[in-house]
């Protein structure tokens, strides 16, 4: 289900969030962006050392697996999400419900929550820094989610959810050259951005000495304080006037910027209303946009 971020008036960092559902005794977790031929005996390899698992199911690129113990089940998560099975980054999440605006009592779900913010990856990310030995590969992955989600969470404030990597940054590339900040913070949001990319190489294999590393840290620190100077009113002017919202705007009159993911825009009409046709604008290499319809009444992934 689709859900139109602008008229939520809880904090972005509600979507940064997981939630645990028990089946019976179990805790269930779902793998996603699997190869998609892995096998059973593969996946209990790659869950190994990170607690007692049973009913693992395989279907094309996901599965589910459930957990004995919750806390073990909470840790697999942290620690396999974004890692590697030949060639594939896989996500690793706790099952969830649908987040649904509108009915939903808020101040009972969010203590259903594990809640992560910036400022709690950092915290994490310096115990495993200064623990003995240090456990560079977790501190490294930490801080990488402390930067991204200090974007994610600018972008999802001003009703954009970006869902990869590359857009990540991207948005983050676009935006910030366009906010009238001071030098001194434009540089820092910047440049930890680009240490908290690096960061996020050095977890793939790519070496950093440790005196870059530690500096990379720092850098991403900045970001992470710089990005609360933000004013959400000049991101939001930013936006409705850059030629890239105004295009859309041109050619979708009824419907509101929802999600930037990968090339591919979502469009969510506005004020909620249920209809049989929407359109998705898909960008290609910064050529025009071109507008596909298709029959549905909900918005869903579109692979260009």
């Amino acid at each position: 289900m689709t859900t139109n971020l602008r008229s939520c008036s809880k904090p972005a960092s509600y979507f940064l969030n997981f939630r645990t559902f028990a089946t019976k005794d179990f805790t269930r977790v779902y793998l996603d962006l699997l190869p998609e031929n892995i096998t059973k005996t593969e996946l209990e390899m790659f869950l190994f050392g990170h607690g007692k698992v049973h009913n693992i199911k395989i279907k094309g690129s996901s599965a589910s697996v459930d957990f004995e113990i919750k806390e073990e089940a909470i840790q697999a998560v942290d620690a396999l999400t974004g890692r590697n099975i030949d060639g594939h980054t896989v996500v690793v999440r706790l099952a969830r419900r649908d987040l649904r605006i509108g009915s939903t009592d808020w101040e009972k779900e969010g203590k259903q929550f594990i809640h992560y913010t910036p400022e709690s990856l950092l915290f994490s990310s310096d115990y495993y820094y200064y623990k003995t030995p240090k456990d560079l590969l977790q501190a490294a992955e930490k801080c990488w989610f402390a930067g991204s989600f200090t974007v994610k969470i600018v972008a999802l404030e001003n009703g954009i959810s970006i869902e990869s990597h590359r857009e990540i940054g991207k948005f983050w590339k676009f935006l910030v050259p366009k906010l009238p900040l001071k030098m001194s913070t434009g540089y820092d949001l910047g440049l930890g951005f680009i240490s908290a990319e690096q960061l996020h190489k050095y977890v793939y294999g790519v070496y950093l000495p440790l005196e870059e590393f530690e500096e990379h840290r720092e850098n991403v620190k900045k970001m992470i304080f710089a990005a609360k100077e933000i004013d959400n009113g000049v991101v939001r002017k930013v936006l409705e006037e850059s030629k890239f919202v105004q295009d859309c705007k041109e050619s979708l009159k009824n419907i509101s910027l929802f999600i930037l993911y990968d090339k591919v825009l979502y469009w969510m009409v506005k004020d909620d209303q249920s209809v049989d046709q929407h359109d998705v604008l898909e960008l290609s290499n910064g050529d025009d946009p071109v507008v596909y319809k298709e029959e549905q009444k909900e918005i869903t992934l579109v692979h260009g």
